[in-house]
C-alpha cells in the first residue's frame, strides 16, 4: 500500500500473456520465407531482430518478467508441433492434425526460445508452450489408428513429451511459464 492506503503499482506482478504483436517488417519476412523469397537464415536473422528490439523495449517499460513474444512461431501450437516427429503435415490451425507415425519427441522449442533471450537479460524470462490438454484436443483417430491403439494412448505420449519439454526448461534455469490452453469445440 502507498501512503494514500491504495494499491502500490510497483508491488503489483506484471507480465504479458501469450504473443505480443509482431512488427510490420516481421510479418512480412514470415509471408516471403513461405513464398520462398527469403531463406531460412534471412528469417532467423529477423526474428534475433524482433526479439532483442523486444527484450530491450519490454525492460524499457519496466516489466519485470520478459519474454520473446513467440516472434519465432506462425501460432502458438509450434510449442509443441516443432519439438516432434510424426505429423503429417504443417496445417497447425486446422482442429486435427493427420499423423504419419507415433510421435517422437525430436527438439524443445520453448527451450530454444529461453535460452536466445535468456542472455539478452537480467530479468525473469518466461517460456510459453502448448498445454497438453490443448494438443490431447487434436487427436486424428482416423489417422492416428495406425499408430496408437486409442486416444489414450496418444495422450500419454503427448503428456510424457510435454513433461520432458518442461523439465528440460527447468533444467535451464527457467523459473516462469504459461501454458496455452485455448479450446475447441469439435
Amino acid at each position: 500500500m502507498n501512503a494514500a492506503g491504495k494499491p502500490d503499482a510497483a508491488a503489483l506482478r506484471l507480465d504479458q500473456i501469450g504473443a505480443l504483436k509482431r512488427p510490420p517488417w516481421l510479418l512480412d519476412m514470415f509471408k516471403r520465407h513461405k513464398a520462398g523469397d527469403v531463406s531460412d537464415a534471412q528469417l532467423r536473422e529477423a526474428q534475433d531482430r524482433s526479439i532483442r528490439e523486444l527484450v530491450a523495449r519490454q525492460e524499457a517499460a519496466g516489466l519485470g518478467v520478459i519474454t520473446d513474444g513467440e516472434h519465432r512461431r506462425r501460432v502458438f501450437m509450434q510449442s509443441f508441433t516443432d519439438s516432434v516427429s510424426g505429423f503429417a503435415g504443417g496445417d497447425y490451425l486446422s482442429n486435427r492434425s493427420p499423423l504419419a507415425s507415433r510421435l517422437h519427441k525430436v527438439g524443445n522449442r520453448p527451450l530454444e526460445e529461453f535460452r536466445f533471450v535468456h542472455p539478452l537479460t537480467r530479468r525473469v524470462v518466461k517460456s510459453t508452450f502448448l498445454s497438453p490438454a490443448r494438443m490431447v484436443q487434436t487427436y486424428d483417430a482416423a489417422s492416428g489408428g495406425s499408430f496408437y491403439a486409442n486416444a489414450a494412448d496418444w495422450e500419454a505420449d503427448v503428456v510424457g513429451i510435454s513433461r520432458a519439454i518442461v523439465t528440460e526448461l527447468v533444467g535451464a534455469g527457467c523459473q516462469r511459464s504459461e501454458e496455452h490452453r485455448l479450446n475447441s469445440s469439435h
